[in-house]
């Protein structure tokens, strides 16, 4: 064996011994070596990893970076660690992720350039250090920890309250902006004998310590030092007690006993087994009992017979040391009425900790409850759906007209999601303006210059109209919202654009008779005599008959105009209209259009009509024609007459490619076409007619299936 190999055979046999995961990569990133404790850590086998991209082991929001990186380091290589400052994992083959460090090792050697890559698992340290924090946090007492530089590296949310400063001004500063001004010449010399001497101790033993807070006022404390070490240097963890409340501890008792006394609350005390010990004035106002007559008594003799177990209920979770706060129930006066009431609960403890009383406030909410019945009913019955909606997005209120207008029950609706209501394509913004709201709340329409929708529980979009009024209560801030289906509002301003687009077609019809349909009468008879003068073979036969057909086409768009502008004034006579309706098929058949189409007919073989048939007639040739050229002259139109309660219903349908919704609502609206060739006159001249004998007609598509025109017809 060679010297080479040999050393090879170490090198490998020192990676597979490591303790950490190593992986080996060369220039273009391919893992050319690992070892068991990177098989362990990532889930692979060895050989799954060994000629793959080490970009399979990055996870995804990462991976098209890492060629980048990896490039830089062997532009420059040395020893050092991977992403400074910055948090790293890899990607586990069961897709986890998992904190690491790295250390890269460049290599250079008669077969190229590598790397080579210590890869520690550093989640338990992660999770040690988190659990550090949490207890660090969730301390009674104000904790800050300071390096050996005394600067402030730790602070938790009792240091901000203590203080005055948010942690972010806190953290990196020196600890002695927390000392008064007059002790802070000395201070570095007391932190450099401690850190000579390290030991879990109480700071300035015999002598008064103060804390400055934000605003420059002082605060006695008391100080527990403890000595940290770590891999990152030495620390000191500071537990600070605020004492100025022992000081003022007897004149607070004092205080409080005037405070208990004169409370308009109920304040009653009584031992663990449920016994009275003590009845402030607003007790006796509430309950009719001198606290002569009930001290000494059992608590149960406020209480209703069913609420008892509630009580023992209430008495169990004290005595395991938990707090009841703002529970509302019911409970019984000396005269035997009842009174709703809201109980805030908490043990008493001794000096010890150990729990030998119970204190409970007692606030009378009859007249709230009936405030909350009267909000609750003023909501139920308003005339607009009403929703209330808590600082989280939940609804917590729905009246009626809410169900009536989503669809859903209230069932459905309370602990939702607000954004269940939403349309999907405002989904994602809408808990933006919610926190907008919150943040400046007053009341206010919602979404000002905007157009508003609200989602059914069918899938079905409705437009509403929103006012938002913002709610305080002592359980937290709400929003009701009034929501109001815009949908009639909607067709109305639809229907009205419409009579103001008939109202501009007549005054048009009015000019267009005047102004080109009397020069077209005199241009049209002049063309055909030349036009007939004409030879067959002349080349300009070709072109006059082309300037004819225009001419034509010209005259059909102002018949269109005067035949919508003119009211009408239906000639009815009494029909069969299924003989109407199979004749102007039989005319469509041999129309150019028409000659591929195959028309199936049902129902109303015998149904009578009384109609204009000419009328009729110029829709059905309308319809009929436009199915035609939907299915481009191929294909079947089924039309299907019944008769529904007093009416007529006629159903057009084809299977040609249907129509686009956008289109859909347009289809009625005068000179609206897709046609190339068309006036847009032909579907609102068919609705005058059909209006005219006071019936309606409807358009339904499904876009690559076809489309149905359903016109109806009272039938008095």
């Amino acid at each position: 064996m060679s010297k080479r190999e040999l050393g090879d055979d170490f090198f490998r046999l020192a990676v597979e011994a490591a303790p950490n995961a190593m992986i080996m990569v060369d220039h273009e990133g391919r893992i050319i070596l690992v070892n068991a404790q990177t098989e362990k850590l990532f889930g692979y086998r060895r050989e799954e990893l060994l000629g793959q991209s080490i970009e399979r082991l990055v996870p995804d929001r990462f991976r098209s970076a890492h060629p980048g990186h990896r490039n830089s380091f062997f532009a420059n290589p040395h020893t050092r660690s991977m992403g400074a400052g910055r948090d790293l994992f890899g990607r586990r083959k069961d897709g986890t992720e998992v904190p690491v460090e790295i250390g890269l090792n460049p290599l250079k050697t008669a077969e190229g350039s590598f790397v080579l890559a210590a890869v520690v698992d550093i989640t338990e340290r992660q999770r040690a250090e988190e659990r550090f924090r949490l207890v660090v946090e969730s301390a009674p007492n104000a904790m800050i920890m300071v390096d050996d530089k005394g600067r402030i590296v730790l602070v938790n949310a009792q240091s901000e309250r203590l203080f005055g400063y948010g942690r972010q001004e806190l953290l990196g500063q020196s600890i002695d902006l927390l000392v008064p001004a007059r002790f802070r010449g000395n201070h570095p010399q007391h932190r450099s004998s401690f850190l000579a001497n390290p030991s879990p101790r109480p700071m300035g033993a015999d002598r008064e310590l103060y804390g400055i807070r934000k605003d420059g006022t002082e605060v006695q404390v008391e100080i527990g030092l403890n000595p940290i070490h770590s891999t990152e240097g030495a620390y000191v963890l500071a537990s600070i007690v605020d004492i100025s409340a022992r000081k003022r501890a007897d004149a607070a008792r004092l205080h409080l006993a005037a405070v208990v006394e004169s409370s308009a609350d109920a304040i009653i005390t009584k031992s663990p087994t449920g016994i009275i010990t003590s009845w402030n004035e607003g007790a006796q106002q509430m309950f009719g009992y001198s606290a002569s007559e009930i001290v000494g008594q059992s608590i149960f003799i406020l209480i209703p017979k069913a609420r008892e177990s509630e009580e023992m209920a209430i008495i169990e979770k004290i005595l395991r040391g938990e707090r009841v706060s703002h529970f509302e129930t019911i409970r019984r006066r000396k005269n035997g009425s009842l009174i709703d009431v809201s109980l805030t609960i908490s043990p008493i403890k001794d000096e010890s900790g150990r729990i030998v009383g119970i204190s409970k406030i007692c606030r009378d909410i009859t007249e709230t409850k009936r405030a909350e019945e009267r909000f609750r009913l003023a909501v139920e019955s308003a005339p607009s759906a009403m929703i209330m909606v808590d600082d989280r997005g939940n609804i917590v209120l729905a009246n009626a007209q809410a169900e009536n207008l989503f669809g859903y029950s209230k069932q459905e609706l309370l602990g939702q999601s607000i954004e269940k209501l939403v349309p999907e394509r405002f989904r994602d913004q809408h808990p933006h303006h919610r926190s907008d709201f919150h943040t400046a709340p007053r009341s206010r329409p919602m979404g000002a210059d905007r157009e508003l929708y609200a989602v059914r529980k069918d899938g079905t979009e409705v437009p509403v109209e929103i006012g938002l009024n913002p709610i305080k209560t002592a359980e937290g801030e709400f929003v009701l919202a009034a929501v109001v289906d815009l949908t009639a509002m909607k067709r109305m301003q639809e229907e009205l654009v419409r009579t103001q687009s008939l109202a501009a077609v007549g005054e048009m019809a009015a000019m267009v008779a005047h102004e080109v349909r009397n020069p077209l009468a005199a241009i049209s008879g002049p063309l055909q005599i030349l036009a007939d003068d004409l030879k067959a073979d002349d080349p300009h036969k070709g072109l006059m008959k082309e300037i004819l057909g225009q001419v034509n086409r010209l005259d059909n768009t102002v018949r269109g105009l005067l035949a919508i502008a003119k009211p009408f004034s239906p000639k009815k006579q009494l029909m069969v209209l299924r003989q109407l309706v199979e004749r102007i098929g039989r005319l469509v058949c041999e129309h150019e259009l028409g000659r591929g189409i195959q028309f199936s007919y049902s129902g109303g073989t015998e149904l009578s009509l009384s109609a204009d048939p000419g009328l009729l007639e110029q829709v059905l040739w309308n319809l009929f024609l436009n199915a035609a050229e939907a299915m481009k002259g191929r294909g079947e139109i089924r039309v299907h007459i019944r008769n529904p309660s007093h009416a007529v219903e006629l159903t057009i349908s084809d299977s040609g490619g249907g129509i686009p919704p956008e289109v859909l609502q347009k289809l009625f609206r005068p000179f609206f076409t897709t046609k190339a060739n068309g006036t847009g006159l032909g579907l609102a001249l068919c609705r005058k007619i059909v209006e005219a004998h006071r019936g309606t007609i409807e358009i339904q598509s499904d876009l690559g299936k076809g489309s149905t025109v359903v016109l109806r017809f009272p039938i008095p």
